[in-house]
């Protein structure tokens, strides 16, 4: 077994009942060397003993509680030489037993060293708030930031009150003079009494084409005695001249909007008379009547002896009952003296206005086949 001197040594005998002693593993390997001096010890000797395992030790252990064992006391140095793992044991008693006690130990490599670093100890409590310090001097100004994102729209505000009225501003120039309608009891039609522009009068019309124009029948009152007139042939009149293009369509040549109510009473008779002439080609020619949209005279595809011919058509309508009528008419070409009769009935609503209308058709290309020069219509009681 190899000993170590130690040169300082501070060992609490193991019958005080402290097992935990301060040593400065300062160490010379070697046999039976010494330390000089012992700090808060006597001038003798300690002798450790050396092993480089705690099993390499001698027994510390007795029989009896009474009994010491050979090392009883004794410290030793178990590991490597100058291994800072190496550990101290100390042969000591606890309770009725001897053992070896490990004993911790300072690194340092004078009895004045400083042992290796310890856990870091719980943080302390909390220091009380120190005083406020001085108020530093005032930074210098930094730079501009940029703008911030534009707010969202206000509300609309309530609005204001009304402004004061503004001056009156300057009379407008005198407009042109309107055309002047005559006033009528509450209930009466629509313009009943009309007077255009041009100073014609109408009755039952807004457009009167004559300086009385009556749309309808009249009733002349002199003294004591009454009369009705019906006027013959100023229903209507029309001699603007119209005639068929150079196509094979049928062109509309004449046509008038029977006012509502002109054929309103059983008996009422409606005559009706267009007149023309044909052109000089030899192409066949049409010529219809239409009243209300059923055709009521002219001549169909009239060929031989119809060119270069004057030509009229007379009808005659009359009310039979309430949306009944019958009628006749006749068609006449001078060139050849044809005569084509037709009648039928119709069934019509006479509360409503009524379209009569004129119309020719050629057969060939050719302008002119069929002119129309004039038609009048005379209402009969």
């Amino acid at each position: 077994m190899r000993h170590i001197a130690l040169p300082t040594l501070f060992l609490l005998a193991a019958s005080s009942g402290c097992d935990r002693a301060r040593i400065n593993p300062t160490v010379t390997r070697g046999n039976e060397r010494s330390a000089a001096t012992a700090r808060n010890q006597d001038a003798s000797p300690q002798l450790a003993l050396v092993a480089d395992s705690l099993e390499q030790l001698p027994l510390c252990s007795s029989s009896s509680a009474t009994e010491k064992p050979e090392v009883a006391g004794r410290i030793a140095y178990v590991g490597a030489a100058d291994s800072k793992d190496a550990m101290l044991y100390a042969c000591l008693q606890r309770a009725d037993a001897w053992a070896w006690a490990r004993l911790p130990v300072s690194d340092a490599t004078d009895g004045n060293g400083q042992g290796p670093k310890g856990d870091e100890g719980p943080v302390g409590l909390k220091g009380d708030k120190g005083d406020v310090g001085l108020t530093g001097p005032v930074g210098s100004k930094g730079d501009k930031g940029d703008p911030g994102i534009a707010g969202s729209q206000g509300n609309t505000g309530a609005t204001g009150p009304q402004g004061p009225t503004g001056l009156q501003g300057p009379q407008g120039a005198t407009g042109t003079s309107a055309p002047v309608a005559f006033g009528a009891d509450s209930g009466a039609i629509a313009d009943s009494i009309y007077v255009a522009a041009s100073g014609n009068v109408g009755i039952g019309t807004t457009s009167p084409s004559a300086l009385l124009e009556v749309a309808g029948s009249a009733r002349f009152k002199a003294g004591s005695s009454t009369a009705s007139f019906s006027p013959s042939g100023l229903l209507t009149g029309s001699t603007t001249v119209a005639q068929t293009d150079a196509d094979t369509n049928e062109k509309t040549l004449w046509t008038y909007s029977l006012p509502a109510g002109v054929l309103n009473t059983n008996n009422t008779f409606l005559r009706i008379t267009v007149f023309g002439r044909t052109g000089a080609t030899g192409n066949c020619k049409t010529t219809n009547l239409y009243f209300g949209g059923v055709r009521i005279g002219g001549v169909a595809g009239y060929c031989a002896g119809g060119n270069n011919s004057l030509f009229h058509i007379v009808a005659t309508v009359a009310r039979t009952g309430a949306g009944n009528q019958t009628y006749v008419s006749d068609t006449l070409y001078r060139t050849d003296g044809i005569d084509m009769p037709a009648f039928g009935d119709l069934t019509l609503d006479d509360t409503a206005p009524i379209t009569i209308s004129f119309s020719g058709q050629n057969f060939a290309a050719d302008a002119g086949d069929v002119v129309f020069k004039g038609a009048f219509i005379e209402v009969l009681k």
